[in-house]
């Protein structure tokens, strides 16, 4: 588990981070390769019906999948 975010702008809500990654949001507003991640392990926070994702827990996401890609080399 990451540490509390210090600025607002380390939180992103889903549409801003899958625009960020370049990753595909339909109309609903939901962003199926991060439901994915979710499901796998990245962390979110959740409210008012709306996904928000924390810069720290997105980078240690990424950096544990890019390690365990690494191993199965």
């Amino acid at each position: 588990m990451s540490s509390k975010p210090e600025k607002l702008e380390e939180i992103w809500g889903e549409i801003e981070l899958a625009e960020r990654l370049g990753l595909p949001v339909r109309k609903s507003g939901r962003c199926i390769p991060l439901s994915f991640w979710v499901r796998g392990g990245l962390p979110v926070a959740e409210k008012a019906g709306k996904r928000y994702f924390f810069e720290a827990d997105v980078i240690n996401y990424l950096w544990g999948r890019r390690e365990g890609s690494e191993s199965a080399e």
